[in-house]
C-alpha cells in the first residue's frame, strides 16, 4: 500500500516537472518569435509571477532578456523590463556582465539583419538603466 502511494505521489512530481518544462520552452518560443500577447498570456495561464521567476528561468541557456535581446525580439525585451524592473538589465549574470554589456558583446559577431535587430533592444535596454 505505501509503495503504491509512494509510486502515485513520485507520477504526480514527474507530471508536474514535465508541465513546468513544457511552460518554460513555449514561453522561449514566444520570446524568441517576438510574440508578447502568447508571452503574456503563456505566464498567465502557467501562474507565472515572471518578477519572482525570473532568474529561473532559462532559455538556450540564458534569461529570458538575454534571450529576447539575441533574437531582436524588441517586443518581448519591452515586456519582460516591464515585468521584472531594471534588474532585468542590470544585473550581471554568471559571466559579469549586465544584459547591455553581455548583448554589446555578442552584437559584434552578428550578421547585419541581426545586428539591427539586436541595436533596437539594446537601445531600449540602455534607456533603462
Amino acid at each position: 500500500m505505501k509503495l503504491r502511494a509512494s509510486l502515485c505521489l513520485l507520477s504526480l512530481l514527474i507530471v508536474g516537472y514535465a508541465k513546468a518544462d513544457e511552460d518554460i520552452q513555449r514561453l522561449c518560443e514566444y520570446t524568441k518569435v517576438d510574440d508578447r500577447s502568447s508571452l503574456r498570456r503563456k505566464l498567465d495561464d502557467a501562474s507565472i509571477d515572471l518578477r519572482h521567476s525570473y532568474d529561473d528561468i532559462r532559455c538556450g541557456g540564458e534569461n529570458l532578456l538575454r534571450y529576447a535581446a539575441l533574437n531582436g525580439a524588441l517586443e518581448s525585451a519591452t515586456f519582460i523590463i516591464s515585468k521584472v524592473g531594471k534588474r532585468s538589465v542590470n544585473d550581471a549574470g554568471k559571466d559579469g556582465m549586465n544584459a547591455v554589456q553581455w548583448t554589446e558583446k555578442k552584437m559584434d559577431g552578428a550578421d547585419g539583419a541581426t545586428k539591427t535587430k539586436m541595436k533596437a533592444v539594446l537601445d531600449l535596454m540602455k534607456s533603462k538603466q
